[in-house]
C-alpha cells in the first residue's frame, strides 16, 4: 500500500530487520509498475520512527526533544474498481512510543484508517475512521508536525509514470498544497535507479528527492506566528512489480525553519532543525482466497 502518514505509521528505531537484498536482474525491456491485488488481500508491515528536534533561541538554553515511534499495522484492499481505483483499510495492530526517554504503549489506543488511491500510486482521499487525529491549524505551529504534513502530501503524489520504465527513467512531479491557508509549492525528482530482488521479490528500486520552501503564517488566540525555512526529504521505494506491492521504503526528512511568536507588542524568535528517518519493511503477504 502507499506509504501514507509517515508520522503515524512509518518508522526507524533501533531494533533490526533483516531484508536481504539479492541479485540485480538484467533489464532486456521495460515494466509497467502499477499497485495492484485483489480484495481481501491483506499486507502487514512492521514501521520505524526515529526523530531529533534542535530549537535554538537567542535568550534561552537548546531545546532537543527526541521521538521514537514503532509499529506493526496491516493494510487489506477492501474495494478495487474497474479503473484501477484500489480502497485499502489500514490498521495499527501494535505500537508504542517514546518521547525523550519516556515509553508509552499504544495498544490500547486503535488507530484505523481508509486510504483510496489510484493504482500509479496517488492518494485520492484518506480518512481517519477510529483514533484521534487534530483538524486545527493550529497544530502546523509544531516543526515536527509541519514537516510530516509536507512529506505526506509530497509521498501521496508519488505517481509511477503511464508507460513502461528502465533503470535510469527519471521524472518530475510539482503540485501546490494549501497547508494553514498557505501555498506550498513541492517539487519531486524520481528516478529508477535499480532493478533488484528484495526477499524473493522482483522490485524496481525508485529514488525520490522531495523539496519545498516553507512560508506560512497561523493565527492562535492572539498569537501571530510566522513559520520560514525550507523542507528536504528523500524517499527511496522497493516496488514489487508483479504483485504490485510496497516490499521496502526508506525516507529521510529534514526541515530547517524559523518560527517568530508575536502577540502584546512583543515577540519571540526560535530557529528549529528537525531531522526524521523512518523505514518500513513487510513482514507477510496473503492473497485472498477465490
Amino acid at each position: 500500500m502507499k506509504r501514507s502518514h509517515v508520522f503515524l505509521s512509518l518508522a526507524v528505531g533501533l531494533i533490526l530487520v533483516c531484508t536481504c537484498i539479492g541479485k540485480m536482474y538484467p533489464q532486456t525491456k521495460g515494466i509497467v509498475l502499477r499497485y495492484k491485488g485483489n480484495v481481501g488481500d491483506v499486507m502487514r508491515y512492521k514501521s520505524w520512527f526515529r526523530m531529533r528536534t534542535l530549537g535554538l533561541s537567542d535568550d534561552n538554553p537548546k531545546l532537543r526533544m527526541t521521538f521514537n515511534y514503532e509499529a506493526i499495522h496491516s493494510h487489506r484492499i477492501v474495494s478495487l474498481s474497474p479503473d484501477g481505483v484500489l480502497e485499502i483499510e489500514a490498521t495499527r495492530e501494535s505500537g508504542k512510543v517514546q518521547r525523550d526517554g519516556r515509553e508509552e504503549d499504544l495498544s490500547s489506543k486503535p488507530y484505523k484508517r481508509i486510504v483510496r488511491m489510484n493504482d500509479r500510486g496517488k492518494v485520492i482521499e484518506e480518512k481517519v475512521i477510529e483514533g484521534e487525529e487534530r483538524e486545527d491549524e493550529s497544530k502546523f505551529a509544531d516543526p515536527v508536525v509541519l514537516m510530516d504534513e509536507i512529506h505526506t502530501r509530497a509521498v501521496q503524489n508519488i505517481t509511477f509514470p503511464e508507460n513502461e520504465v528502465t533503470k535510469g527513467t527519471e521524472w518530475t512531479t510539482t503540485l501546490t498544497e494549501r497547508i494553514a491557508d498557505a501555498s506550498v509549492n513541492v517539487t519531486i525528482k524520481s528516478k529508477v535507479i535499480d532493478i533488484t530482488e528484495v526477499d524473493g521479490h522482483k522490485c524496481a528500486v525508485v529514488d525520490s528527492e522531495i523539496s519545498a520552501p516553507v512560508d506560512l503564517s497561523l493565527k492562535i488566540g492572539d498569537m501571530e506566528i510566522e513559520l520560514n525555512g525550507e523542507f528536504k526529504s528523500w524517499a527511496t521505494l522497493y516496488f514489487d512489480y508483479e504483485n504490485g506491492i510496497e516490499v521496502l521504503s526508506e525516507d529521510q526528512l529534514r526541515l530547517v525553519v524559523d518560527q517568530t511568536a508575536s502577540a502584546g507588542g512583543k515577540s519571540f524568535r526560535l530557529k528549529f532543525k528537525v531531522a526524521a528517518n523512518a523505514k518500513t519493511v513487510l513482514l507477510s503477504y496473503s492473497k485472498a482466497t477465490k
